[in-house]
């Protein structure tokens, strides 16, 4: 995701220069019969050679060729070293020939395919539906007649990827006088030419509109209301069939920009506003964020009505940095992917990021529009979903076990189980899906429970405005339902209590701090969380950096026989450390109850 903020900018740009190859690579020859098997021969045993004759003019090279029945395929204005040369067919016996009579021949040589060389493998693999990569992109549909609307940095229109379309658009910053195609970093060409470029594009007939949101400063990223225009804008133009592509987002917001003290992040603002967009016929294709955190905390890819995109690699596995959770629709290549470099007139160089895995959605959902002749963004969204391949994706495992994560399954996505991945349009035609039901948000709790599940935070002087926390219930088929949730609000003065009645199950805490740092390790600020009144999870001063996550199981079990109500076995507990009997005793109580030998209170 581009330029939330200086920490998030972890898209590397690791660049490597290509060249097109003009001409032929000719190299000397010692001996012709002697290379005969390095010559790609043609189907009557010749092949191409360079023939030169030092000091000799042109007439004379010809008369020479004559001698030996040879005639020159092209006029000798040719010159190798010091000498005039030609170029002839022949086959060895012939070349060997030349040789003999003072001529200096040199073989043709070969380079590889410039498609084989530069093939991004996003492409590659989104046309078949599992490994290994077959080397070649097989979808004919180029998405011509729908419109792909860019939110970014601004499109170097003069690359060779678009060539032969007018990019229309506007500079809604007004960094550039004006100027939509006044480019900076080139995130933004690059990401036009991942949906929509010709040699590296999904789908490289569509029209491009560029929106221009972002600044050449990195210090101040991308503006929240230049987006918001950019929705307004796609809702308003008159093309048919579109999608907005936007690869950048950010917690709570997307810049630097300190957020008034006391008002809560814009969620509702951007969800309705995307929901609009949605409502008004713009599929919106969103990146999830490089945080390898909880998506739901990102804006605007957290809204339910656009389609969040999250990267992996070109082994299956997901990318490390990809952010993932139950606001995540589909994962699609994101590392090192290849497409067209701005400021030149056909260079590419190799990204990596959710950036670069949104375009590629982007790409699909242009050519379902036009494929189907639908502007339905619902419709368009459930057929990127039925085309996904499902239980393709490789987890991390040695990643998901540190997190904590339900272990051995995958990260979750908003449609549960097993995480898709893109896939393209691919001959024959696919059926339309027949069910395009509304996206949603992830959902409260559908079932109380016997077991109370309690969270309690006292903040710092930050949590009121930076501290997000949501603890879900993760279902078997790998969806999720939120248990409690908190996006700020926290005192540091006031212990902070909620409590939800919940069933047994599988469960995870996740905490944010849009801060970035934790809290203050003078405070006594802490968050933790009880299940039926015992601790499974605490933390105060150890709290740095910006996230914190643990997964935990909630069983029904019998109640011990030797402890009485309000006791339970001290082995079903961990023992609370002196530091933490003052704090817990602030929502449970004191700690006097007597239990019998082998027991401990509950409260």
């Amino acid at each position: 995701t581009l330029k939330p903020n200086a920490r998030q900018l972890l898209e590397s740009m690791m660049r490597r220069s290509w060249l097109l190859l003009g001409a032929l690579a000719l190299a000397g020859a010692s001996g012709v019969a002697d290379e005969e098997e390095k010559m790609k021969l043609g189907a009557d045993g010749k092949a191409l050679f360079l023939v030169s004759k030092p000091g000799a003019t042109s007439e004379a090279l010809a008369a020479a060729l004559g001698e030996l029945g040879l005639e020159s395929s092209i006029v000798s204005t040719l010159e190798a070293g010091q000498a005039l040369a030609t170029i002839v067919r022949t086959d060895v016996a012939g070349a060997s020939a030349c040789k003999a009579h003072g001529l200096t021949v040199q073989a043709d040589k070969w380079t590889k395919k410039l498609a084989e060389e530069t093939l991004p493998w996003g492409l590659d693999r989104i046309d078949q539906p599992s490994l290994p990569l077959d080397g070649e992109y097989a979808s004919p549909y180029g998405g011509a007649g729908a419109t792909l609307f860019v939110a970014d940095t601004g499109v170097d229109a003069s690359h060779a990827a678009f060539a032969g379309r007018t990019i229309t658009g506007v500079d809604l910053i007004n960094e550039a006088d004006g100027d939509h195609l006044n480019v900076c970093d080139g995130h933004g060409t690059h990401v036009a030419a991942t949906a929509a470029g010709v040699g590296y594009g999904v789908a490289p007939l569509a029209d491009i509109v560029s929106l221009k949101v972002c600044a050449c400063d990195t210090f101040f990223g991308c503006s929240e209301l230049a987006v918001m225009l950019a929705f307004v804008y796609a809702q308003n133009h008159a093309a048919a069939k579109k999608v907005i592509n936007l690869s950048l987002g950010g917690p709570g917001g997307f810049g630097n920009g300190d957020y008034l003290p006391g008002v809560q992040s814009n969620y509702s603002t951007f969800n309705e506003l995307v929901a609009d967009t949605v409502r008004s016929g713009v599929t919106v294709v969103t990146a999830a964020g490089n945080d390898n955190w909880d998506a739901c905390v990102f804006n605007p890819g957290n809204a339910p009505a656009a389609i969040n995109v999250g990267a992996v690699r070109s082994n299956d596995r997901l990318a490390p940095f990809t952010n993932w959770g139950p606001c995540v629709d589909i994962f699609a290549p994101g590392v090192g992917v290849l497409s067209a470099e701005a400021k030149t007139t056909d260079g590419a160089l190799e990204a990596s990021g959710t950036s670069m895995a949104a375009p590629h959605v982007a790409g699909v959902a242009l050519q379902i529009a036009a494929a189907y002749d639908t502007s339905d963004p619902l419709v368009i969204r459930a057929q990127i979903l039925a085309l996904a391949a499902r239980g393709t994706l490789d987890e991390d495992r040695e990643r998901n076990e540190l997190q904590g994560l339900v272990p051995g399954r995958f990260p979750v996505t908003r449609v549960g189980g097993p995480p898709h991945l893109l896939q393209a349009l691919t001959d024959p035609l696919p059926p339309l899906a027949t069910s395009a039901p509304k996206p949603s948000a992830t959902p409260n709790i559908s079932v109380t429970g016997a077991h109370n599940l309690t969270l309690a935070v006292l903040g710092d002087e930050d949590a009121y405005d930076d501290l997000w926390v949501r603890v879900y219930r993760v279902d078997t088929d790998l969806t999720h339902e939120i248990a409690l949730e908190q996006n700020g609000g926290f005192s540091e003065t006031e212990l902070f209590v909620a409590t939800a009645m919940v069933p047994a199950g599988n469960y995870t805490f996740v905490a944010y701090d849009y801060g970035e740092n934790g809290y203050e390790p003078r405070a006594i600020a802490f968050h933790a969380l009880y299940v039926d009144g015992t601790p499974v999870h605490q933390a105060g001063g150890q709290f740095q950096g910006f996230s914190d996550v643990v997964s935990f199981t909630i069983e029904d079990a019998a109640a011990p026989v030797c402890c009485p109500v309000g006791c339970i076995e001290r082995g079903e507990r961990r023992r609370l450390d002196d530091a933490w009997h003052s704090r817990r005793s602030l929502l449970f109580g004191s700690f006097a109850r007597t239990c019998p030998p082998g027991c401990v209170p509950t409260a």
